[in-house]
């Protein structure tokens, strides 16, 4: 979706003249949105094509050794709103004015302050339904995996 929402954009007139500062920067927020849009599918998808046929214990194991892989999408997808939203900004600011531009950069300033709070509360949810027992063995089978993880690559060296 940000993708092509960054696509249309690029096809739109230019915000200034071709050559100048503000178009070159909207050039470039755009493809570094695209970027970041088109890496955090492709993350998704590969990550989700080994996790399909694991379940159970292994399914746990592979998603503590690859955690990273599987949050990296969505602060990609962020970046590449934040990148979006900023190329808007420019774009505004070029074709209409400095005056609208301001009134954009507000309007996007205001709408990511309140993505970045949503998002930090949302973070302290906690899934009451969930008994101890559960969250005690959900967090050994993380740390158990760093700590094998860590064992075979110490093995691995000598």
């Amino acid at each position: 979706l940000i993708g092509s929402m960054v696509a249309g954009l690029l096809t739109a007139d230019p915000p200034s003249e071709t050559d100048s500062i503000i178009n070159q920067g909207f050039i470039v927020l755009n493809v570094a949105s695209i970027f970041f849009s088109v890496n955090a599918v492709l993350l998704s998808v590969i990550t989700m094509m080994y996790l399909q046929p694991l379940d159970g214990a292994a399914a746990e194991k592979f998603i503590c050794f690859a955690g990273l892989y599987f949050g990296e999408p969505i602060t990609g997808i962020f970046y590449s709103v934040v990148l979006f939203l900023d190329a808007v900004c420019i774009w505004v600011w070029g074709a209409v004015g400095p005056g609208a531009g301001a009134f954009t950069l507000t309007i996007v300033c205001s709408l990511l302050i309140r993505l970045m709070v949503t998002t930090q509360w949302l973070s302290g949810w906690r899934n009451w339904e969930i008994p101890q027992k559960e969250r005690d063995r959900r967090y050994n089978v993380a740390t158990l995996s760093e700590h094998e993880d860590a064992g075979a690559k110490k093995s691995d060296r000598t």
